[in-house]
């Protein structure tokens, strides 16, 4: 059951490229030709693309991430799934949204001119990496030694 489970919801981590694309085709003939893609650290564009190459672009990295993070669940599911694993999906999860969510502002930011709020991403990653490699640690002990 807890396998069953696991692999449904890695296979729900999926729904992220649909997700993606819709973002864009809602809106697709009120995007300008142009649309900013690269902000620099205060948020503003500094790198545009065409609305076409900008969907690819998009939907193309949210599926190389799917990519990578299903077959590295399926490697970690393969033995037994443990709260490490979970961890790890809890993490792909998260890496995976935060792109959505990065799509939807670069969306937004072509409509309305709001500003991105990388604040939050860019703190988001590190501290999810720090407590992956401390869940890793405490999971991974394995038995004591004897004196």
């Amino acid at each position: 059951m807890n396998r069953r489970i696991f692999h449904i919801a890695t296979v729900l981590l999926w729904l992220a490229l649909p997700l993606t694309a819709l973002q864009y085709t809602q809106v697709w003939n009120q995007l300008p030709v142009h649309v900013a893609t690269h902000f620099n650290a205060a948020g503003q564009a500094n790198g545009w693309m065409s609305r076409e190459r900008a969907l690819q672009f998009g939907v193309g990295f949210v599926a190389i991430l799917l990519l990578i993070f299903t077959a590295l669940l399926l490697f970690v599911a393969r033995v037994q799934i443990d709260f490490f694993s979970w961890a790890i999906l809890v993490f792909c999860a998260l890496v995976v949204g935060l792109m959505v969510e990065v799509n939807a502002s670069i969306v937004n930011y072509s409509l309305h001119g709001t500003a991105l709020e990388l604040g939050g991403v860019l703190m988001a990653v590190p501290i999810a990496v720090v407590m992956l490699i401390v869940i890793y640690l405490f999971a991974r002990r394995g038995l004591a030694l004897r004196s």
